[in-house]
């Protein structure tokens, strides 16, 4: 099977650490933008959906935390 060039990394992957604190940006991000969306939603779906994404951000810190306590997980790749 042939690599294409979109499915070669063009950087090294991250660390443990790195990996961890993007994750805990992600969420960030997400929690803004469903408190934006709450706001603007009212009583609709799109509030509905700002519940959605506050609870995959919940998620996403707690991957998170499960990478950074995990010591299974090399701190390099």
């Amino acid at each position: 099977m042939t690599t294409t060039q979109a499915q070669q990394p063009t950087t090294k992957p991250p660390s443990k650490a790195e990996l961890a604190s993007r994750l805990r940006v992600l969420a960030a991000h997400m929690l803004e933008v469903a408190v934006e969306m709450d706001y603007y939603g009212g009583f609709s779906e799109v509030a509905a959906h700002a519940r959605e994404l506050q609870g995959a951000a919940g998620i996403a810190l707690s991957w998170a935390d499960s990478i950074t306590a995990d010591p299974d997980i090399p701190e390099q790749p």
